[in-house]
């Protein structure tokens, strides 16, 4: 469905952002990066479990 395509591509950005700050091992960095992506996922979270 649309709504699986659009939370795949949320997915990989997601991963693509977080994994040049994992190969730096900068696990701080990690955990902002992480807290920035659920803070903009969580809006799209409730509409695709609907």
């Amino acid at each position: 469905t649309m709504r699986e395509t659009v939370i795949q591509s949320l997915i990989i950005s997601v991963k693509l952002t977080i994994a040049p700050i994992a190969i730096s091992d900068n696990f701080h960095e990690i955990r902002i990066v992480a807290m920035a992506a659920l803070m903009i996922l969580f809006p799209f979270i409730p509409v695709a479990q609907h």
